[in-house]
C-alpha cells in the first residue's frame, strides 16, 4: 500500500452508477508529441492533424494531453481556462463535441471568445461548473482534467460517480500531488493505462490515460510517484523523474534541518526505492 497517500487524503467511495454502454472509435495509435502538429491514425486509417499550424495555440502540455484524446468523442475539459484544447480538436475535425468547464466566470469568458473567435461554437460549448457537478453523463465520454492539483483532480472524480463506468476515459495532467491522485485511481477500480511525460518550457508534466475496471489494486511507493514512467527510457521521463527526486530531496533536508529525523528517513526510503 502506499506510504504517504492515506495520511493526506482519505477518499471513500460509497457506489458507482451503471450506465449503458455506448461505442465510440478510438484512435489506432500514439505518434511523437509536439507543441505544433501532432498527428493521430484514426480509425478509417486517415492521418488525423492535433495542433496544425494556423489554429489556436497550444504547448506541449496540452498537445500531450490532446494526443490522448479518443477520435469522434464528447469531450469534457475541466478548467478549461483559454479553451485552446477543445479549440484545437474541434478545428481539426476530431471530436464530436465539446464542453469547456471551469468555476471562474472570467476565464470562461475567455475561453468563450477565444470559441468565436476561432469559430468553433458550434462545436465547443462553454458551461460554469465546479469539476463536472454541472456536467451530464451523456454530454462527455473524453473527460481532460489538466493544469490542476492532483488532490482536487481526486476530489473531482470521487464525487462524479458517473464516472465509474469504463465507458469514460480519463485523461489527467496534475500539476502538483500526482502521488495523491496515483494511489487514489488505482485504490477505487481505476486503471492507469497509459503515463507519458513531456517537457513544457522549463517544466516536466505527466499526463495519464485511465479508465475505470472496478478493480482495486494496491500501489507501491515507485508508482506513487513516478506512475507508469519507471520503465520509460525518454529523456521527457527521464527529467520528470528528476524533478520527483529532487523535490524529495528538498523535502528531506527540510524535515532534517528541523529535527523531524523520523519524517526524514521515512522519505530517504522513499527516494531510495525511485532511485534503484
Amino acid at each position: 500500500m502506499c506510504v504517504t497517500a492515506h495520511c493526506t487524503l482519505h477518499i471513500f467511495i460509497k457506489g458507482l452508477d451503471t450506465m449503458e454502454q455506448k461505442k465510440i472509435k478510438v484512435a489506432e495509435t500514439e505518434p511523437p508529441v509536439t507543441a505544433n502538429a501532432v498527428t493521430r491514425i484514426g480509425t478509417g486509417g486517415s492521418p488525423v492533424r492535433i495542433g496544425s499550424a494556423g489554429s489556436a495555440p497550444i504547448d506541449n502540455r496540452i498537445a500531450l494531453c490532446a494526443s490522448f484524446v479518443r477520435e469522434g468523442t464528447k469531450l469534457a475539459d475541466v478548467g478549461t481556462d483559454h479553451a485552446y484544447l477543445p479549440i484545437k480538436l474541434a478545428l481539426d475535425g476530431y471530436i464530436q463535441s465539446a464542453v469547456a468547464c471551469d468555476v471562474r466566470v472570467g476565464p470562461l469568458e475567455n475561453a468563450k471568445n477565444n470559441i468565436i473567435r476561432y469559430g468553433v461554437e458550434n462545436i465547443v460549448k462553454t458551461r460554469l461548473s465546479d469539476g463536472l457537478d454541472e456536467i451530464a453523463p451523456d454530454e462527455a465520454y473524453d473527460i481532460v482534467m489538466a493544469g490542476m492539483g492532483g488532490e482536487l483532480i481526486a476530489e473531482i472524480i470521487n464525487r462524479t460517480k458517473w464516472l465509474y463506468d469504463n465507458r469514460y476515459r480519463l485523461i489527467l495532467q496534475p500539476m502538483t500531488r500526482a502521488e495523491i491522485l496515483r494511489p487514489f485511481l488505482l485504490e477505487n477500480g481505476f486503471n492507469i493505462e497509459k503515463e507519458k511525460a513531456c517537457i513544457s518550457g522549463r517544466k516536466s508534466y505527466s499526463v495519464m490515460q485511465c479508465s475505470y475496471d472496478g478493480q482495486k489494486r494496491s500501489c507501491d511507493v515507485r508508482t506513487q510517484y513516478i506512475g507508469l514512467l519507471a520503465g520509460d527510457s525518454s529523456e521527457e521521463a527521464g527529467r520528470y523523474i528528476a524533478s520527483v527526486t529532487a523535490k524529495l530531496k528538498r523535502k528531506i533536508n527540510g524535515l532534517q534541518k528541523s529535527g523531524q529525523d523520523k519524517e526524514a528517513e521515512m522519505f530517504s526510503d522513499i527516494l531510495r526505492e525511485i532511485s534503484r
